[in-house]
C-alpha cells in the first residue's frame, strides 16, 4: 500500500528547519504561513498558536509599523530588504526576501532573523539602522510624535510640514494640545488622560487642529504607552490626515440632506421605509394628500399606518422583495385623515449600500383617484367581464389604460382598424381568433395556443393589458366546459405576473348558466354611461383642441390654452376647473407647469359625440 503524501505545510515547516537562522513563511499580509523552531524559540509561544496568526502582531506598534513599510518597498522593488531592530533588549537583523513567480504579483516572502546583540558589526548596523529608521519616517505619510506624561513634545517627524505647513510651531517643548480646535479639547484630553493610564496602545480618535494659515485640518491618532520602556520613556502617537476622508463625508452627508429636501418638497408623494419596516421620510405631498404630518408618521412602523387599507398584504410583498422578482403593489387605497377614500398609483425603488444591500425603499404616489372615478377601479391580477358594450366604448377603454404604461396585446376575431382610427390610437400587438393563417396578424386556431400566447406575454411583459374579443368562437367549436378551464389558467397567469384581462363578451352568445358561471370566475366591469353634459363653445372648443394635441403627444399646459385662445389667467384657470369638476380632464405636474390630459370621460363624450 502506497503511504499518503505529507501537506504542503508539513513540507514547509520540514525544508525551514534545515536553515541556520531563524526562519518564517509569511503572506503580504502577514499570515504566518510556515515557521521554523529557532524562530519558535524567538517568539516563545507554541507553533500551533503561531500558525496563521499575523506576524504583526508578534512585535511592539512601531516595530510592526517598520514592517509594514519594509513589506511596501518589496511589492514596488520585487527585490529583498534588510531591516536591523531593537527588539526585547536585544538588536535583531531581519532580511525580507521576496518569493517571485515570474512577473506575477508577490503574495508571500521569506523572513530570515539573525541576532546581531553580540556581533561586531553591531556598531555599524546600529548606525545603518538609525539612517533606515529616519528615512522610513521621512517618506512615510503618518505623523510620528513623541510626548511625555504631561503631554509636551519630545519629538515630532518633519513630514509633519507636509500636512500642516510648518515645524516649528510643534517643535519639541509644545504642549500638543495647544491648537487643538476648542470643541475637541475636552474629547483630546479624555483620551490622553486614558493613554497614560493604559500601558500599549489605545483605541483611535479624531480631531481637528489649527494650521499654519488659521484652518483647521481633520486628525486621526493612536496613541501607544510606552513611558515604562527604558529607552524611549514616553508615549508614541501616529497621526494621519483625514481632511480629505472628512470632506468626502460633509459632501455625501450634504447631498443627502439636500435630496432629502427635494423630496421632502416635491408635488409627488415620497416616503421611505426601513429594513425594519419603520417610515424615514414623508414628505410634504403626503402630508397635504392624507391630511397625516410628518411628526406623526415617521419612525412608526409602516403596520401602524390604519389609512393604508389591505397593509397586511403591502407589508407581505415588501418583505418578500428579495424572493420574489415582482411583488411590488402598484396602486394603494388610502383614506384620508379626514375620511375621505384616495387611490396611490405607487412606484418603487430601493436604496442599496455599496455592497447592493438594500437599506431602504424609496417609495412615490401619485393620486389617481380623479381618473379612477370615470372609469371605475380596476386591479392588477384582476380579469373582468365586458357585457354587451359597444365595440367603440371597449376599445377606448382598452387603449386609455394603456396610458398607465401597460403593455397592449389584443385577441380577437376581427381587428377593429376603423375604431383605432376613430379614436386616434395606433392598433397594438394583436392576434387573430382564427383557423386560417392570416398575412396582416398572426393566428390563434386552439385554446392551448391561446393560453400559451397569453401566459408568453404576461411573463414577457409584466403589468400589461389584455383584451379578449370573441371567446364564443372556441365555445362554439370546441365546448364551453373546455373554455371556462382553459380560463381558469389564463386567470392564474394574470394574477402572478399583475397583468389585467377584459373579456369582451355577448350575453346572447351565452346560456344563463355559462353566464353565471363566466360572473363567478370574472369581475364584473360594467359599461359607466355618461349623462348629458352642457359644455358651452369655450369650453367644448379647449376640448377639442386637449384632444388633438393629446393624440400628437403635443404637451398642452395652462399657458398654452391661454395663448390659443387668446384668454386671461384667470379665465383660462376658471374654464379648465369646470372641465376638471366634470372629470372630462386630469392635470399633471411637471416642475411649475401643469400639463393637461383628456380623461377617458373626455375621449369617450367626443367619440359619442362624432359617432352622433
Amino acid at each position: 500500500m502506497k503511504s499518503k503524501p505529507q501537506d504542503l505545510t508539513t513540507h514547509l515547516q520540514t525544508l525551514i528547519n534545515t536553515h541556520a537562522d531563524a526562519m518564517i513563511l509569511a503572506t503580504i499580509e502577514g499570515k504566518i504561513l510556515a515557521i521554523n523552531d529557532k524562530a519558535v524559540a524567538i517568539f516563545q509561544q507554541p507553533i500551533d498558536t503561531l500558525l496563521g496568526e499575523s506576524g504583526y502582531n508578534l512585535v511592539e506598534m512601531d516595530a510592526g509599523e517598520r514592517r509594514r513599510q519594509v513589506i511596501h518597498q518589496i511589492i514596488t522593488t520585487r527585490k529583498p530588504q534588510i531591516l536591523v531592530d531593537h527588539e526585547r533588549n536585544r538588536w535583531w537583523k531581519t532580511k525580507f526576501i521576496p518569493i517571485l513567480e515570474n512577473t506575477k504579483p508577490i503574495t508571500t516572502f521569506a523572513v530570515i532573523i539573525q541576532d546581531m546583540t553580540t556581533s561586531s558589526e553591531k556598531t555599524t548596523l546600529m548606525e545603518q539602522n538609525e539612517e533606515f529608521y529616519q528615512r522610513l519616517i521621512q517618506y512615510s505619510t503618518n505623523i510620528f510624535t513623541i510626548i511625555d506624561e504631561k503631554g509636551i513634545i519630545r519629538y515630532n517627524s518633519k513630514n509633519i510640514q507636509n500636512i500642516l505647513g510648518r515645524g516649528s510651531d510643534l517643535a519639541p517643548g509644545t504642549n500638543i494640545f495647544r491648537d487643538v480646535h476648542p470643541k475637541d479639547i475636552k474629547k483630546v484630553r479624555k483620551a490622553f488622560d486614558k493613554a497614560l493610564k493604559t500601558p500599549g496602545s489605545s483605541p483611535p480618535i479624531q480631531y481637528r487642529i489649527k494650521d499654519a494659515t488659521g484652518s483647521y485640518h481633520h486628525l486621526e491618532s493612536q496613541a501607544n504607552n510606552l513611558l515604562e520602556h527604558p529607552i524611549i520613556k514616553g508615549i508614541i502617537v501616529t497621526t494621519r490626515d483625514i481632511s480629505t476622508e472628512k470632506r468626502t463625508e460633509e459632501i455625501i452627508q450634504h447631498t443627502q440632506e439636500y435630496l432629502q429636501e427635494v423630496l421632502y418638497h416635491a408635488p409627488t408623494i415620497f416616503f421611505t421605509v426601513d429594513q425594519n419596516l419603520k417610515i424615514k421620510l414623508w414628505n410634504s405631498s403626503a402630508e397635504k394628500i392624507t391630511g397625516y404630518p410628518s411628526k406623526e408618521i415617521v419612525g412608526k412602523p409602516l403596520t401602524e399606518l390604519p389609512f393604508i387599507q389591505n397593509i397586511d398584504n403591502f407589508v407581505t410583498t415588501l418583505t418578500k422583495q428579495t424572493k420574489l422578482k415582482y411583488n411590488t403593489p402598484n396602486r394603494l387605497q388610502i383614506t384620508t385623515k379626514k375620511g375621505s377614500p384616495r387611490v396611490l398609483a405607487l412606484s418603487q425603488a430601493n436604496l442599496k449600500d455599496e455592497k447592493g444591500q438594500i437599506l431602504e425603499y424609496l417609495f412615490s404616489c401619485t393620486d389617481i383617484t380623479p381618473n379612477l372615478k370615470v372609469i371605475g377601479y380596476l386591479e392588477h391580477g384582476e380579469s373582468y367581464l365586458l357585457i354587451d358594450n359597444t365595440l367603440t366604448d371597449d376599445y377606448l377603454l382598452f387603449t386609455s389604460l394603456s396610458d398607465n404604461h401597460l403593455t397592449q396585446l389584443l385577441i380577437a376575431r376581427t381587428i377593429p382598424v376603423s375604431i383605432f382610427e376613430e379614436i386616434k390610437a395606433p392598433p397594438p400587438h394583436a392576434y387573430l381568433i382564427s383557423s386560417l393563417k392570416q398575412t396582416a396578424y398572426p393566428s390563434i386556431a386552439t385554446l392551448s395556443d391561446l393560453y400559451i400566447i397569453i401566459k408568453e406575454h404576461c411573463i414577457n411583459h409584466h403589468q400589461s393589458i389584455i383584451l379578449l374579443d370573441r371567446i364564443d368562437y372556441f365555445i362554439i367549436n370546441q365546448s364551453f366546459e373546455t373554455v371556462l378551464s382553459t380560463l381558469y389558467h389564463i386567470n392564474e397567469e394574470i394574477q402572478q405576473h399583475q397583468s389585467i384581462l377584459l373579456l369582451r363578451i355577448s350575453s346572447e352568445a351565452l346560456t344563463p348558466q355559462q353566464l353565471a358561471l363566466l360572473k363567478e370566475e370574472f369581475s364584473l366591469l360594467q359599461d359607466k354611461p355618461i349623462s348629458e353634459l352642457h359644455l358651452d363653445g369655450p369650453l367644448r372648443v379647449i376640448l377639442d383642441y386637449v384632444k388633438d394635441m393629446n393624440a400628437q403627444n403635443i404637451i398642452v399646459s395652462y399657458k398654452k390654452i391661454q395663448t390659443k385662445f387668446k384668454i386671461s389667467k384667470m379665465t383660462t384657470q376658471k374654464r379648465l376647473e369646470q372641465l376638471i369638476n366634470m372629470g372630462l380632464i386630469h392635470t399633471k405636474k411637471s416642475g411649475r407647469a401643469k400639463h393637461i390630459f383628456l380623461t377617458y370621460k373626455g375621449k369617450k363624450l367626443l367619440i359619442k359625440r362624432t359617432i352622433i
